[in-house]
């Protein structure tokens, strides 16, 4: 058996127990998406001669083995309703350490800090630029909110 954390940094510095999400998305004006999201399995190997192969795989109840992933398995991690508000990766940020550095962000980081909201491009940069993080990022797109403030 294998083990790993499955904890990750938001961009507003919180941990959050879970699978971090990535890739492409298409997210809608409500911040809906219509897809989520699957993380695929190519091969997978078992210590030593268990037996156990992909092709057990297809008859798990939730698993989807279909001719896009008949050279493994999927498995679909399900997004909330919205992903740019109150998502676990959108709350605000701790307050504790939020009052600590308070003081030295500008008005446009204190707006994205201290809401439980993103903007569709913050999300999308997430997701698909800062795929490969598990620690915190700095999510270049709340520049763009000066812009359009």
């Amino acid at each position: 058996m294998t083990g790993f954390k499955l904890d990750y940094k938001t961009p507003k510095g919180n941990t959050v127990k879970g699978i971090r999400p990535f890739g492409n998305v298409d997210i809608n004006a409500d911040g809906s998406v219509d897809e989520s999201p699957k993380l695929c399995f190519k091969e997978f190997r078992t210590a030593g001669n268990s037996g156990i192969s992909v092709a057990d795989f297809s008859t798990v109840d939730g698993l989807l083995l279909d001719d896009t992933y008949s050279h493994g398995f999927g498995l679909e991690v399900e997004l909330p309703k919205s992903v740019t508000s109150n998502a676990p990766w959108s709350k605000a940020m701790n307050s504790k350490r939020y009052n600590k550095l308070e003081p030295h962000l500008n008005d446009h980081q204190k707006g994205f800090y201290h809401s439980n909201e993103m903007t569709t491009d913050e999300v999308k940069e997430w997701f698909e630029l800062h795929s490969k993080s598990l620690d915190e990022v700095s999510v270049e797109a709340i520049n763009a909110r000066k812009l359009s403030d």
